[in-house]
C-alpha cells in the first residue's frame, strides 16, 4: 500500500481524539507511549500529550534508534 498524500488531510483534533483512544485502549500513560511518525506536525501533537516521540525519516535509522534507546 502506497498512501496518496494529496488525498490525506491533517487536523489537530483528529489527532487529540486519536490519542485519547490510545491511552485509554492500551490502558497506558502517555509518559509510557513511543510514536513514530513522518509527518512533523503529528510529533508535535504526541508530545504535547507526554508521549515519547521519534521523527522518522529513514526507517533504518529509526530502528537502530530504537534498538539504542531501548535495548529492542
Amino acid at each position: 500500500f502506497e498512501a496518496n498524500t494529496e488525498y490525506f488531510w491533517y487536523h489537530p483534533s483528529m489527532f487529540e481524539k486519536a490519542g485519547i483512544d490510545v491511552e485509554r485502549i492500551t490502558g497506558l500513560r502517555s509518559s509510557r507511549l513511543i510514536y513514530l511518525d513522518d509527518r512533523l506536525e503529528n510529533i508535535e501533537a504526541g508530545a504535547s500529550r507526554g508521549w515519547q516521540t521519534i521523527h522518522v525519516t529513514d526507517a533504518p535509522a529509526a530502528a537502530r534508534l530504537l534498538a539504542s534507546r531501548f535495548g529492542w
